[in-house]
């Protein structure tokens, strides 16, 4: 049992973390490619709008790798689980499976993220200066909010598989609470917590409230979905 979900757990972070390279690589391609663009002066006001070059390359980074997690979460049941069960992995080694597979991914594509933005900084100039300090201290919050929107894609696949319309409407509200709550906490566009902003706490206070938050609200999650899985019925193709 333990062979077969490190196997899946392989198989899915080699699959999944694939994906991940090719994300890298366009938002890379495309966060160099607005910083020339911005040095033409007839591309220079259409760059300044979109507001790519507010960014530094980790943060872009972050923001796409949200929406990727998101999505591959709302795949879990629907191409995953039934792709793993009819080669025999049972629910319970797929959750494990797919858990370390996710909290893999979240740690490639923050780390690779982190390495990057430096030498962007550095060598060419892009994103302005780099702050080892703030990324570094920004590092822990992109990974866990990353896990959150896996999770929240996780909770809404779910609710569509096992109990179809009415649960995944209601899986979505659910989601959609996470995720809000989770934001509205970290507020990590300023990148202050938001709460230091009405218990006068400092940054390091919210912080650690913000994580407290987003891990009780994963715990929940993770607890969920296994419940739910465990027991699902899976329709294998």
């Amino acid at each position: 049992m333990k062979a077969q979900w490190k196997k899946a757990a392989r198989d899915l972070s080699i699959m999944q973390g694939t994906w991940a390279a090719w994300l890298l690589g366009v938002v890379l391609i495309g966060y160099i490619g607005a910083h020339i663009m911005l040095r033409i002066p007839a591309f220079a006001g259409f760059i300044n709008e979109t507001g790519l070059i507010t960014f530094g390359f980790h943060e872009l980074v972050w923001n796409a790798m949200n929406i990727f997690m998101l999505v591959i979460g709302i795949m879990s049941c629907y191409a995953f689980l039934e792709m793993f069960v009819g080669f025999g992995v049972t629910r319970r080694s797929y959750y494990k499976a797919s858990i370390t597979s996710a909290l893999l991914l979240v740690a490639f594509v923050n780390t690779v993220g982190f390495a990057v933005s430096p030498l962007l900084s550095v060598l060419l100039g892009f994103g302005g200066p780099f702050s080892w300090g703030m990324e570094a201290a920004l590092l822990p919050a992109y990974m866990l909010t990353a896990f959150i929107y896996y999770l929240a894609g996780w909770i809404i696949s779910v609710g569509f598989y096992r109990w179809q319309l009415s649960g995944g409407f209601a899986s979505i509200a659910i989601a959609l609470v996470i995720l809000t709550v989770t934001d509205r906490f970290w507020n990590l566009d300023m990148p202050v917590p938001f709460l230091s902003a009405f218990f006068d706490l400092n940054l390091a206070q919210g912080a650690w409230l913000a994580a407290a938050v987003s891990l009780l609200f994963g715990a929940a999650a993770l607890t969920g979905i296994r419940k739910a899985v465990y027991n699902i019925p899976v329709k294998v193709k």
